[in-house]
């Protein structure tokens, strides 16, 4: 089976850093975007046939995983 590819959103100095299997591909100044892109991102990734996850990190290193089908769940972003 093919591994998934990992989007991972972190804060840190005030910007959410959106990470792609480690490496850094974007950075935003509001969570609400950066939980956004990296949900169509790894969507897009999906619809090619390639699974993908998207987790974004609490400041206590907590994971949690994002819902990226449409018209899912609200962002997590209350539980940051």
């Amino acid at each position: 089976m093919t591994r998934a590819i990992e989007f991972l959103l972190r804060a840190e100095g005030g910007q959410w850093i959106l990470l792609r299997d480690g490496a850094e591909l974007e950075r935003y100044t509001h969570a609400d975007r950066a939980i956004h892109e990296a949900s169509l991102l790894a969507r897009e990734q999906e619809e090619s046939g390639q699974p993908a996850t998207v987790h974004v990190q609490t400041a206590d290193g907590e994971l949690i995983e994002v819902e990226t089908a449409e018209g899912s769940a609200p962002s997590p972003l209350g539980r940051i």
